[in-house]
């Protein structure tokens, strides 16, 4: 059944006797895929399949699964290969200096009555120079702070806590005071 309205047009999907679904689109160009639209069922899902096989879903508590079809959280990516799942942040910026954010990994909270609203922690993967060097950074935030390096792993491998400039394997620090100490 095709219908249309003032604001949107769909396509009704319904099995003989089974809850409807359809595909639609809206007046601000947005495509809508909706499964069970009267919440008959306890069941509905959407199911995106390519050749014959299903690849990801979306079950009826909003989880979505990539490579299993009983996601178990928000997102949830299986594979069965000895390399595992793999998660790529791309930067497609042909642009690279030692500001350049490669991708991050943020943290947020949103209880502004405990001080916990905004980003409360992060991963960051940040160019270091201009010839591709990168580091990861480590943030939190104490109660109430703002987020704040914490950590930072180097294009060589050091590790500075305390420091944003290891200069050994280990460099440890604490603000205001010299190297506590490098290992």
């Amino acid at each position: 059944e095709v219908k249309s309205n003032a604001t949107n047009d769909f396509i009704t999907l319904q099995h003989t006797s089974g809850p409807k679904s359809y595909i639609g689109s809206s007046s601000v160009g947005s495509l809508v895929l909706s499964a069970d639209e009267g919440n008959s069922g306890n069941t509905s899902r959407i199911e995106m399949k390519v050749d014959g096989t299903e690849r990801m879903r979306i079950d009826n508590a909003g989880n979505v699964g990539i490579g299993t079809n009983s996601p178990d959280d928000d997102l949830h990516i299986a594979n069965n290969t000895q390399a595992g799942p793999a998660l790529r942040l791309e930067n497609q910026s042909v642009s690279t200096d030692s500001n350049t954010i490669y991708a991050s990994i943020n943290f947020e909270g949103n209880d502004n009555s405990a001080g916990a609203n905004g980003i409360r922690g992060s991963i960051v993967g940040k160019s270091l120079s201009t010839n591709g060097a990168m580091g990861l950074l480590f943030s939190t935030a104490s109660a109430g702070g703002a987020n704040t390096e914490r950590m930072r792993i180097d294009s060589s491998g050091r590790v500075g806590i305390g420091t944003s400039n290891p200069s050994a394997p280990l460099s440890v620090s604490k603000a205001g005071a010299q190297i506590v100490g490098e290992f």
